[in-house]
């Protein structure tokens, strides 16, 4: 079968660049309605609607009976075209007269024209410094140039534009953006009108998309006008956000008409964007991972303690019905560490109780599920003032502030549990980095009381490790998860 030599051609109406195969393939009738189409725009405004994206004439649908529908130029063209003389031209040669091409049609005029008017009544872009279709020569080798569609300087740095309509090929971008990169530019593609569904976009557009912190920009009539009124050139931005949502990253759609200042330059990448893709990600990601860890250790732990038998607390312990009654405790492996936090602050602020009272109750509460994990752990809290002491401590270091002792501070907590609870100082101390309470305490202070006690007490245990009390250790991952190793 034969093959047509126009296999590229622009469509005035949609001001894209599309192959005469996606046009021309078909049945007879569709093919001919096309050409009578072809008609009536050239009737209307005089010109036909395919145009040569290499040459610009404008071209016709022509076939036979025994000839393969094609794209044709006029029998006089009024410029030599590739196509037509037979010449042999690189792939670069070819995307380079079709880009050329492409910007000279009316609407890339007309968005060029927006861009130099927008760029004008930017008060913060330099006086006299806004030109279009002018040759910008490379200061490293003068034999190397561009011509942008518009060029401007702002606080004395170098923008360039280049109207975005058709298909422009990866390697023209490229090209571009190696040129302006090594003149210390900055280059803005600006289209037209793009899509919101990523499946929709062309390459062009994903090209640029991707490769701009996942941001792409647009003008049009409203965003010039917006432009005028603001003294600030304004673009249409479309971005992703990423979010992390039912175990996986979802991506979500936005626009905005946003002003140059809002925009973040980055010129040693090329790029320009309104939204930090990259950072939200990173974000995101470490939400997921997050969610994640906590599922799987909330697995793990249920797998370790669904085989357990249930033990009533009565059986451990006498309670206090009439605080059972006030603070409503009710032992959960996956509410415990919450609970404990809720019931030592109220201990603090209770009237009609004492605060060990109250604190006495719902340890005997908790006591029986934290045993069937940690069969060391204590009964009760009776002769245990060191345990009472820590647990008031680490849930001072999760708040910021004292929580179920009379220390004033911080500070003043930390000499408490050195003092009366020794053997858990250790737990202490690593609270209070996973809480970020080291420079709070004074543990980055060489010559603090804080510094000396733990100098006293990595002493100690370096001659002696059974100073350490190791019977709660267990317990404490259930109370405070927060301290349990990252696997």
């Amino acid at each position: 079968m034969a093959t047509r030599t126009i296999e590229l051609v622009y469509d005035n109406h949609s001001h894209l660049q599309v192959t005469a195969d996606s046009v021309l393939d078909g049945d007879d009738a569709h093919k001919h309605q096309l050409r009578l189409e072809d008609e009536v725009v050239r009737l209307e405004d005089g010109r036909r609607r395919y145009t040569c994206p290499y040459c610009l004439e404008p071209l016709s649908i022509r076939g036979s009976t025994d000839r393969i529908y094609h794209f044709a130029h006029p029998r006089n063209p009024g410029a030599e075209c590739p196509y037509r003389s037979g010449f042999v031209l690189s792939k670069d040669e070819w995307e380079a007269l079709s880009y050329n091409g492409a910007k000279e049609s009316a609407a890339h005029r007309q968005v060029k024209s927006w861009i130099a008017e927008s760029l004008r009544a930017d008060r913060n872009i330099d006086a006299g410094s806004v030109v279009e279709d002018e040759r910008m020569q490379s200061w490293r080798d003068r034999s190397k140039w561009r011509k942008p569609d518009v060029r401007a300087t702002r606080d004395g740095k170098t923008l360039v534009f280049e109207a975005q309509l058709s298909t422009t090929f990866v390697a023209t971008i490229a090209a571009r953006r190696k040129f302006y990169l090594g003149e210390g530019a900055l280059l803005f593609w600006i289209f037209r009108e793009f899509t919101l569904s990523e499946s929709e976009m062309r390459f062009s557009e994903r090209d640029v998309f991707y490769n701009n912190n996942w941001n792409i920009f647009a003008i049009d009539a409203h965003s010039v006008e917006t432009t005028r009124q603001a003294g600030e050139l304004h673009l249409w931005c479309r971005w992703q956000e990423p979010v992390a949502q039912g175990g996986s990253i979802q991506y979500r759609w936005h626009k905005k008409l946003v002003g140059f200042s809002e925009l973040t330059l980055d010129f040693g990448r090329q790029r320009a964007f309104y939204f930090d893709f990259e950072a939200a990600l990173k974000e995101a990601n470490a939400k997921l991972m997050g969610e994640k860890a906590a599922a799987f250790h909330e697995e793990r732990r249920a797998r370790q303690f669904e085989n357990r038998p249930y033990i009533s607390p009565r059986v451990e312990a006498k309670l206090d019905t009439d605080i059972a009654e006030w603070v409503g405790l009710e032992a959960s492996y996956a509410t415990m560490s919450s609970d404990l936090e809720r019931v030592w602050l109220a201990a603090d602020e209770a009237t009609k109780f004492s605060t060990r009272r109250v604190q006495d109750y719902a340890y005997a509460v908790l006591a029986p599920y934290l045993r069937a994990a940690c069969p060391t752990a204590p009964k009760t809290l009776e002769g245990r003032e060191d345990l009472r002491l820590i647990l008031g401590a680490l849930i001072s270091l999760r708040l910021g502030r004292i929580v179920g002792s009379r220390a004033v501070n911080l500070k003043h907590l930390e000499d408490m549990v050195f003092g009366a609870a020794f053997g858990y100082y250790s737990v202490f101390w690593y609270a209070a980095g996973i809480h970020g309470r080291l420079s709070d305490i004074g543990y980055d202070v060489r010559d603090s009381i804080a510094s000396r006690n733990y100098g006293i007490y990595r002493q100690k245990t370096n001659a002696n490790d059974e100073v350490r009390t190791a019977d709660f250790d267990r317990a404490f991952y259930i109370l405070f998860p927060e301290l349990q190793p990252a696997r």
